[in-house]
């Protein structure tokens, strides 16, 4: 049987405030103490919960009465096609209602009204007489998830007619707040949005009043954005429910004091990745300028004992290593904010200066030739010598100096110097021969 246009544009009215207000916190589905009614119907309809129902839970069974009863001193009597309509109604999937509530519904297109059941009255109600129907309901944890249920109960004199006497219950509301929620931070930049808590189905229309440490802000709307004003400050809000029937106004939790927000980007190291050359981190642009910023320089992953400025100068420790830089902005008000450089490529020992040696001293077997380095930088460098016969090693000849024996006679001499120093890449050198030995 159709459901008439009155009807559809109430459980559509219920459907909007189960909408707006169904949200699912921890598990449970909460029932407000009591129930609000609208009713301009002579008979009296009821809409009966568990008395000890404070939450659902998933798993748990309900089971709910619906009654039509006539209170009145008189007998009543109904027109041949009157009805009772009952509706079980939940903004989000749910699982199957069972008994007789259900027995003989229509299952009406809207997707939110789960149940439809309509039974059909006597022609003449006594006084005392009631009509009772139940419905079980074992809501499962997606059904907790997607909020409250909220059940509709009515009545039609005459069919489709829009003088039909109506009544029309919450039975159940949200998992959530009773009350509108912030989220505890508020941080300057960053919009802050209300979760705006359970309010009766009638409520259609919301009006949002945002306080600064308790004082309205002069701004409205479901969000807010604190400024730098506002640093410092504790964020509320207040949101009203308005309807035809009033008006409910509920104050939301006030925020801890609001803290600002740095943006940064990541540091950038630059200079020659060679041991002894210094490298120097590039923080970028801070928003808003950090009053202090500090500089911590890392080999690898371990922190690099005294390197804090914005400079450093590479060690013989970091031959083989990367390096990388920490930089830390502060300032009052703002959370302390810490960005890290990608690292380095691996760091190079230093280089040497080298210089060709040279060997001076007359080529004759019995006389003494003399090896001159040149100038290698850093004037630290260690060097060493060893004498070569053509292109054989002489044993024990490793002085700057060597004499010419017998062995030298008809070949030739030559002399390679060998420079080292930690930290840098060892590096040698080979002189000239010299002509044959006489």
């Amino acid at each position: 049987m159709p459901v008439n246009d009155d009807r559809t544009r109430a459980v559509r009215r219920i459907m909007a405030g189960a909408a707006l207000a169904a949200f699912a916190l921890g598990g449970v589905i909460a029932v407000p103490a009591g129930a609000q009614a609208r009713d301009t119907a002579p008979l009296e309809l009821k809409i009966g919960v568990p008395a000890s129902a404070g939450v659902f839970t998933a798993g748990e069974t309900i089971t709910v009465t619906f009654t039509a009863r006539n209170a009145g001193n008189s007998a009543v009597t109904l027109p041949e096609d009157a009805r009772v309509v009952v509706e079980a109604v939940q903004d989000g999937p749910v699982t199957s209602y069972t008994g007789d509530c259900a027995a003989t519904g229509v299952m009406p297109v809207d997707s939110y009204v789960k149940h439809s059941g309509e039974f059909d009255l006597p022609p003449v109600m006594q006084v005392g007489e009631m009509i009772t129907c139940t419905t079980t309901y074992t809501p499962t944890a997606d059904d907790v998830a997607a909020g409250g249920i909220f059940g509709a109960l009515s009545y039609q004199l005459v069919p489709n007619l829009k003088e039909a006497g109506w009544k029309y219950y919450t039975l159940a509301a949200e998992g959530g707040s009773p009350t509108p929620v912030i989220a505890s931070t508020a941080i300057v930049g960053k919009p802050l949005t209300v979760k705006r808590g359970f309010y009766g189905w009638w409520n259609e229309i919301f009006e949002y009043t945002w306080l600064v440490d308790g004082k309205p802000a002069g701004r409205v709307g479901p969000a807010f954005t604190p400024t730098d004003d506002e640093l410092g400050s504790v964020i509320s809000v207040r949101v009203a429910g308005m309807s035809e029937y009033g008006s409910i106004i509920k104050t939301s939790n006030a925020t801890a004091p609001a803290v600002g927000k740095f943006t940064a980007p990541t540091p950038r190291v630059i200079g020659n990745t060679r041991v002894g050359s210094t490298l120097t981190a590039i923080p970028g642009i801070w928003t808003p300028s950090a009053a202090k910023t500090t500089y911590q320089w890392y080999r690898a992953s371990s922190a690099i004992s005294g390197a804090t400025n914005w400079t450093y100068k590479l060690t013989a420790a970091d031959k083989g290593r990367t390096v990388k830089v920490k930089v830390t902005g502060a300032k009052p008000g703002y959370p302390t904010l810490s960005k890290v450089s990608l690292p380095t490529t691996t760091i190079d020992a230093e280089h040497i200066v080298t210089a060709t040696p040279k060997i001076t001293g007359t080529t004759t077997v019995g006389r003494k030739l003399t090896a001159t380095a040149g100038a290698w930088r850093p004037a630290s460098v260690t060097l060493t010598y060893r004498w070569y016969r053509d292109n054989s090693a002489i044993k024990g000849a490793t002085k700057p100096a060597y004499l010419l024996t017998a062995a030298d006679r008809g070949k030739t001499i030559k002399v390679k110097v060998t420079a080292s120093k930690t930290g840098y890449t060892t590096v040698a050198k080979v002189s000239q021969a010299t002509a044959e030995i006489r």
